[in-house]
């Protein structure tokens, strides 16, 4: 698998940020274990549905419209969970 084959989509960009955040929360605070772990099945969570996506959307355009349109409803839905 070469650099040619690389798909990189909303959800992948998403799961690398949150693994990342997990890292920085680890290396610079011992205290917030819990974060951590609700970060990493957040990121298992995206992964399994960025599979999901791809298997079933084969054009990138589309997938990229697909995959914002559910990173942002699923922001609105956790805001109004949150909020309410």
């Amino acid at each position: 698998m070469g650099l040619q084959n690389l798909k990189i989509t909303p959800l992948s960009l998403l799961i690398a940020i949150c693994i990342t955040y997990a890292l920085y929360i680890l290396v610079g605070d011992a205290q917030q274990n819990g974060k951590i772990t609700s970060l990493l099945i957040v990121a298992a969570l995206l992964f399994i549905s960025d599979l999901i996506f791809r298997r079933l959307i084969s054009k990138k355009t589309w997938l990229w419209a697909i995959e914002f349109t559910f990173i942002f409803l699923t922001a609105i839905i956790l805001l109004i969970f949150k909020i309410g």
